[in-house]
């Protein structure tokens, strides 16, 4: 690992709002040579799972990610692998720190995932993959099929005009003045605290057009109980607001210049 690159993640793992409990430095191969992570690590890291099709930075003391990972090319989603929901615990978690199905029976919560099934029908294999439950976040029905399904449809037809998409998917735990606080609910097993529940939900999105131009989206959304009939791009802004905000970095790697261009603009959103 360059130098450079140690003291970028490491600034950012101070910023970061990710508690996990493993804390390791990333290998250079794995962590900046990968497809999914090619423009860097979004802050601290915590429990870093390959998935081969996604890469999950998973939270021991949540039992849910930080975020989820994933390149995305038109090709990609032409596939017509069906829908299961062959949900899994993800057995490369320690048992101690594993979500399992039962933390969701019950609980009035689905299994919503970050990376998303409907953007891996390529295969059967990268389909059963999304179904871990270390991909799931505790997401209200409301949300869940509602305003976060009417996102994830249309970050797929983005996909599809472009020639590649990076797209980082994750929990974010705001109060009401938009600041970084803990898990204020969870999902409970024997009275016991067991899947933190995110107040917001986040993607932040690198998107490479075929002209090569360069342009990055942001959309953060309330994880409600009731209906939200907002539009999506209710909840757009810029790329740089929702560094702020959750305190990760993405795309620490891309070129510094394109970097400061895209990430300090909220593009309009036009699905």
């Amino acid at each position: 690992m360059r130098r450079t690159h140690l003291l970028r993640w490491l600034l950012a793992a101070l910023a970061s709002g990710c508690s996990g409990s493993v804390w390791a430095i990333p290998a250079a191969d794995t962590m900046f040579d990968s497809l999914h992570l090619k423009y860097g690590v979004a802050g601290a890291r915590g429990r870093i799972l390959d998935k081969d099709f996604y890469i999950i930075n998973y939270s021991d003391q949540w039992r849910t990610a930080c975020w989820s990972a994933y390149c995305l090319t038109p090709a990609d989603l032409k596939g017509k692998a069906p829908r299961r929901n062959n949900f899994q615990p993800d057995l490369e978690v320690p048992p101690e720190f594993r979500s399992e199905l039962a933390d969701y029976r019950g609980s009035g919560f689905d299994r919503g995932h970050l990376a998303p099934a409907g953007a891996f029908t390529r295969s059967r294999e990268a389909m059963a993959a999304t179904f871990l439950l270390s991909n799931m976040s505790p997401q209200y029905p409301n949300t869940n099929r509602g305003i976060w399904k009417n996102l994830e449809d249309q970050i797929r037809e983005l996909v599809k005009g472009a020639e590649t998409t990076w797209v980082i998917t994750g929990n974010a735990f705001l109060d009401q003045d938009s600041q970084a606080i803990g898990p204020l609910s969870w999902t409970r097993r024997a009275g016991r605290k067991r899947v933190a529940v995110p107040t917001h939900l986040f993607d932040a999105i690198l998107v490479k057009e075929g002209t090569g131009r360069w342009c990055a989206y942001a959309f953060l959304v309330p994880n409600l109980p009731t209906k939200n009939r907002s539009p999506t791009a209710a909840y757009r802004l810029s790329v740089d607001r929702l560094e702020q905000l959750t305190g990760f970095d993405f795309f620490v790697l891309l070129d510094t210049a394109v970097q400061n261009r895209v990430e300090s603009r909220a593009p309009a959103w036009t699905w």
